[in-house]
């Protein structure tokens, strides 16, 4: 399962090599909508772990990832909308 959670969230080469190039407020937005999706994956994959595994400090830990990735995926949000 979470290979399949990891090769969704894997960025195709040719956004890499765009983003390679790019310069300015180009880049600053792809490297936010990449960052974004980045941590969205993280938040999916701290929900599994919350959700199947067994070791409670994981557990601690994966609490705090989902909370910490959220605020940053708002923060970026709102740093793309403006």
């Amino acid at each position: 399962m979470w290979q399949a959670q990891a090769r969704r969230r894997a960025i195709p080469l040719a956004v890499v090599i765009a983003a390679a190039v790019a310069t300015g407020d180009e880049f600053d937005k792809m490297w936010l909508t990449m960052m974004i999706a980045h941590h969205e994956g993280a938040v999916e994959m701290a929900k599994s772990v919350k959700g199947t595994g067994s070791d409670v400090d994981a557990k601690k830990l994966a609490d705090r990832i989902v909370s910490a990735q959220r605020d940053e995926i708002t923060e970026m949000n709102g740093l793309l909308a403006e």
